[in-house]
């Protein structure tokens, strides 16, 4: 599309002037007049023209064998690689924005904890709700048993009690006590035990703030009294592995009000139930064994912290202590709350400020140079960096 095809259109214009005007003897020599042709010039106009309309009919020849001859498959293979390509742009500066955003630091725990917390809430919450129907429906069930003990008790006092109603009324008891069977197997109730139980303690706990290893070892002993803690162990597994990436709180406390409980409701728990919020969320035979429950893993914690020599620090968490990304929230232990007093030693005993993430940034950027070290073997290295 340059000088030589603007020629041609011109050239193309005055075929089509020939044509008009010059196909008419009269008409060509009035145009020629107004011009100003000499008319000896004429057949030399004329012959300009022809070889105009001649190279006119040439190039079209050729545009037309061009496109006939051309492969339009491959033309349109180009257009879709084109926009397949538009796509994948577009696709590359949506990642590279994703990525932006899961480097910056306000984003980090939403997007690489947000998965794991919300398995844990999902866990709980159906553990407890679960565990909390079973537990009214065995008090029902207790309920309606101990009427007909009382009314066959009355009967026989009365000596109206016939050999008919004695036998029906036996088989309702009968009845019902294995409904209740069934139900505490399922519950895995079983009687709290008061010897034997052992709790390791890690040495120099909060010195080491070895919090992680506190919270393996209570791993481990929840999974081995699974059967004495129905409605605790729930809650104990939230609040070991639910850390709030933000705030550095470990789940179960609202420091900032502790005795609000007013979101726990319909055995969906967003606080711990404490003494504080009067045991939010429980209620009946379900904060009766909760009650006990708590009040045992005291006493576990308690000859624990005795045996490990350490017991300074369980009543330490008795005092109002300062926790938090920058140490700017204040929380405080109740003595007898067993499952509180895990809350509190883990907020005390495993780091997760911002001090303590800015130490681990820092030893994070710099371990590669560990590896230029001849003195250690690199897969000890590797072991150490991971």
């Amino acid at each position: 599309m340059g000088p030589q095809h603007e020629e041609l259109l011109l050239l193309g214009d005055a075929v089509r002037i020939r044509n008009v005007a010059f196909g008419d003897p009269l008409v060509m020599q009035g145009v020629v007049a107004r011009v100003g042709i000499p008319a000896d010039s004429i057949p030399v106009f004329e012959s300009v023209v022809n070889f105009a309309t001649r190279c006119v009919q040439n190039y079209k020849a050729e545009v037309s064998r061009v496109i006939t001859t051309e492969k339009i498959a491959d033309y349109a293979s180009v257009q879709s690689c084109e926009q397949v390509l538009v796509a994948h742009q577009q696709t590359a500066k949506a990642v590279e924005a994703a990525w932006s955003n899961i480097k910056s630091a306000d984003s980090i725990g939403r997007i690489h904890q947000a998965k794991s917390r919300s398995d844990l809430k999902a866990e709980m919450d159906k553990g407890l709700r679960d565990s909390i129907d079973m537990y009214g429906r065995r008090s029902r069930l207790q309920l309606k048993l101990k009427e007909i003990v009382q009314r066959q008790e009355a009967d026989i006092m009365s000596d109206s009690l016939s050999a008919v109603v004695a036998r029906r009324e036996n088989d309702k008891v009968k009845l019902l006590q294995q409904q209740i069977d069934v139900l505490e197997k399922d519950l895995g109730i079983s009687r709290l035990p008061s010897k034997d139980v052992r709790l390791v303690i890690p040495a120099r706990l909060h010195d080491g703030m070895k919090g992680g290893q506190l919270v393996a070892n209570i791993d481990s002993f929840v999974a081995e009294h699974r059967n004495d803690m129905p409605l605790s162990r729930h809650f104990i597994r939230r609040i070991g592995h639910d850390l709030h990436p933000d705030t550095a709180l470990f789940w179960g406390v609202n420091a900032a009000d502790s005795a609000s409980g007013m979101t726990n409701a319909a055995g969906i728990f967003t606080v711990l139930p404490t003494e504080a919020n009067n045991w939010a969320g429980l209620q009946g035979e379900a904060k009766v064994r909760y009650l006990q429950e708590t009040g045992w893993l005291w006493n576990v914690w308690v000859k624990a912290f005795q045996e490990a020599g350490a017991t300074e620090l369980l009543y330490r968490i008795l005092q109002p202590f300062q926790c938090g990304l920058y140490h700017d929230e204040t929380a405080v232990g109740a003595r007898g709350d067993g499952v509180l007093a895990y809350w509190c030693l883990l907020s005390m005993t495993r780091p997760a400020d911002e001090q303590h993430r800015t130490e681990v940034e820092e030893w994070l950027n710099t371990s590669y140079l560990k590896l230029w070290q001849n003195n250690v073997a690199w897969d000890v290295v590797m072991k150490e960096i991971t």
